[in-house]
């Protein structure tokens, strides 16, 4: 877990915002693909919040790494945007 999730939790947990952690939907790649926070209860609907690392951005662990962690953030970004749940990604 980074620090930014750790500062995540800490500002939901003195909200008082219910928040589930590494949030998997079985119709998303068979329960492959997690959520960093999956907030269920929130007005006008569920939001997840993804903390995205180096590797969402960089080639530093290799470009076929890039390439596959690109494809996996537009897949759950299709999937949020299809079940109407807000995503927020943080850099």
């Amino acid at each position: 877990m980074s620090s930014y999730e750790i500062e995540i939790i800490k500002i939901l947990q003195e909200a008082g915002v219910y928040f589930e952690r590494e949030k998997s939907f079985k119709d998303l790649r068979g329960n492959r693909y997690r959520y960093d926070f999956y907030l269920p209860y929130v007005v006008g609907g569920p939001v997840i919040i993804e903390v995205d690392g180096q590797l969402h951005w960089s080639a530093a662990y290799g470009v076929d790494k890039l390439k596959t962690q690109k494809e996996r953030d537009r897949r759950k970004n299709s999937y949020a945007l299809a079940n109407g749940i807000e995503l927020y990604r943080i850099p």
